[in-house]
């Protein structure tokens, strides 16, 4: 499968695998957000009937906004997956913030191996649902 996702949560992994510095994690937290976010987009795409961005601005926040407030007419696993996924994007987000936003703060680098365990596990629960 050649999607953007899957290129991008493969990258993290060999980034993951070059050494565990602040300059890689901080990699590493980056492209496994991206490579969620892309994915989680094209879950949300694929629903019949999609959430509310709740007046959220910025294409980020509108989908984790989308994904936390499904529509009221989605079946209960489409309500339940989405909103977990939300929650699961919201945390890639703000380690991606810190990651390329806040370079003057010391980044949490114990954190990044279970970011990119979640993410990987979140891209392959979303592309067997979308195929």
């Amino acid at each position: 499968m050649n999607k953007p996702s899957i290129q991008l949560i493969e990258l993290a992994v060999r980034i993951q695998s070059l050494g565990n510095s602040e300059a890689t994690s901080r990699a590493v937290a980056s492209r496994a957000y991206y490579a969620i976010f892309h994915a989680m987009s094209e879950f949300h795409q694929s629903l019949p009937i999609r959430g509310d961005g709740h007046g959220a601005s910025g294409c980020h926040h509108q989908l984790i906004s989308r994904l936390a407030f499904p529509s009221p007419d989605a079946t209960d696993a489409d309500r339940v997956t989405s909103i977990a996924l939300s929650k699961t994007l919201r945390y890639a987000y703000d380690m991606k913030i810190a990651a390329d936003y806040c370079l003057d703060e010391r980044f949490p680098i114990w954190e990044v191996p279970a970011m990119l365990s979640t993410c990987l596990n979140a891209v392959e629960v979303v592309y067997p649902m979308i195929l």
